[in-house]
């Protein structure tokens, strides 16, 4: 039987990184709405420059959470035998709990969007169609992506091993693993699905 607990820290790219990510939006939809003569600014997908940040670095003006520590306790049981000196079997089942899981995450579109008086870089139409487009729920986000401590997992699985020694020169073995889907245990800030 085994117990073990480990951590990890938040990495400097964790904490601050701060780089522009192209993402081709379709601006087709827009057509049908716009004077003739600008259907063609959105006939192409538009690469929209949105940002990914680390923990320490500010949303729309706002200091966000700092992340905290990731652990895992592990728990383990397993039994191993020899018979005859020629076979050995195994078996294991493990218990992983995963707390405080450092994320890549997708933020809101509406938590940091680009407006009228911010317009993404080389936005091909008029400023105000991202007023029209926010009035309708339809956000271009600025800030795409963060870090974030995501609540609990568990994971699960079992672990069976055979080997047989055929002759001093030759054996064989096999093994098989199963792991469970890991579970989303209750937290205020849950992992996502």
């Amino acid at each position: 039987m085994s117990f073990n607990r480990a951590f990890r820290s938040p990495s400097v790219i964790n904490n601050f990184l701060d780089i522009s990510i192209f993402s081709p939006q379709d601006l087709s939809g827009l057509a049908p709405l716009l004077p003739p003569a600008a259907r063609p600014a959105v006939a192409a997908p538009f690469p929209l420059v949105v940002h990914a940040v680390g923990s320490d670095i500010p949303i729309n003006g706002s200091p966000q959470k700092a992340l905290t520590e990731e652990s895992v306790t592990a728990y383990e049981v397993a039994y191993t035998a020899t018979f005859r000196t020629r076979t050995t079997v195994g078996a294991a089942f493990y218990v992983n709990d995963r707390q405080h899981n450092i994320t890549f995450t997708p933020l809101p579109n509406n938590l940091d969007p680009y407006t009228a008086a911010n317009s993404p870089p080389g936005w091909p139409l008029p400023p105000a169609i991202l007023t029209s487009l926010a009035q309708s729920g339809i956000f271009l986000p600025r800030t795409a992506f963060t870090y974030l401590n995501l609540g609990p997992l568990r994971d699960k699985g079992l672990e069976f091993s055979f080997d047989y020694r055929i002759s001093e020169a030759l054996t064989a073995n096999a093994n098989y693993s199963w792991q469970a889907k890991p579970t989303i245990l209750s937290d205020p800030n849950p992992y996502r699905p």
